[in-house]
């Protein structure tokens, strides 16, 4: 097992991607996927794209927390822009201004990174059950993109990522037992995260950000000029 171990970290020191390269192939998946679901294309390959760009964002939260000098502001920036993204988000999808029966995945993102922040100061493991009982529901009662399941695949690499195989197993468990449409796909994210190699990259922190809520827009515009000109 060590042996294992020894080479894939060699193999990755030298062949490795920067978390930079991980956020590039999120957001490219991110995009095929909502491509497909917003302009309605019928194509499966759109949707199996789009099920690696979740975890990939997962498991850069993680990393983000562990490495963040200030994780209220990591939680407020994540906030900021959950908030500045629903209605571009709701518009795109749902082709309403508030469409209140689901929230885009920032939301996910900042409840995981609050449950996170809350398991990080509290050692006693049923306060830690509570947290982690309490980010479920909220995700759930918010009707979070992915909900409890991304909730779930952020505590497996939260606790699990310094564990090579328990980690993959661990991961495998959670989307095999999602009940979202092809999300069995999504363990083809393991590939690019378990090259990376523990480096940044090319910083594109704010960058990163602004996309979401601006593709929606690009997107909604782009869907709104084909319809009237039909």
């Amino acid at each position: 097992m060590e042996i294992i171990i020894e080479k894939y970290n060699n193999f990755r020191n030298k062949c490795g991607i920067s978390s930079f390269t991980l956020k590039v192939i999120a957001i490219l998946a991110m995009l095929t996927d909502h491509i497909g679901r917003i302009f309605q294309l019928e194509y499966p390959v759109f949707n199996i794209i789009g099920r690696i760009s979740f975890p990939i964002f997962a498991f850069l939260l993680v990393i983000g927390a562990s490495h963040t000098f200030d994780i209220k502001k990591y939680k407020l920036r994540i906030l900021i822009f959950a908030l500045i993204s629903e209605i571009p988000f709701d518009m795109a999808l749902y082709g309403e201004i508030f469409h209140f029966s689901s929230q885009n995945v920032m939301f996910t993102l900042f409840i995981g990174l609050y449950m996170i922040e809350e398991l990080e100061k509290n050692s006693s493991i049923y306060i830690k059950a509570v947290i982690i009982i309490i980010a479920l529901l909220w995700s759930d009662f918010m009707y979070c993109d992915y909900g409890e399941y991304g909730i779930m695949l952020i505590l497996v690499f939260y606790y699990l990522r310094e564990y090579f195989l328990a980690d993959i197993a661990g991961t495998c468990i959670v989307e095999l037992a999602s009940p979202f449409n092809n999300q069995v796909f999504a363990i083809l994210a393991l590939i690019p995260i378990y090259l990376y190699n523990e480096k940044q990259g090319i910083k594109m922190k704010w960058i990163a950000y602004v996309i979401y809520p601006f593709h929606f827009i690009i997107l909604f515009l782009i869907k709104r000029i084909i319809v009237y000109s039909t």
